[in-house]
């Protein structure tokens, strides 16, 4: 069983480890993450490209006026 790259716990296949679960998913092999820990990951990811992306607007703001300015 592998683990969650997050929280470092096992991850348990989603389908058999609900009570008379039956039901497997194509992506068992490839999954990193449970559910909560992807979603948390994906915001935090989210908030970071955010204010990458404002501190770039600013920037280049900041440079055409700089531009503008100083002629």
């Amino acid at each position: 069983m592998t683990e969650c790259i997050k929280c470092k716990k096992p991850l348990k296949a989603i389908g058999t480890a609900r009570t008379n679960g039956k039901q497997t998913h194509g992506d068992w092999a490839t999954r990193q993450y449970h559910k909560k820990c992807w979603k948390e990951e994906m915001s935090y990811s989210y908030m970071v490209n955010k204010c990458k992306s404002i501190d770039t607007i600013d920037t280049i703001r900041d440079d055409l006026l700089d531009k503008i300015l100083m002629g």
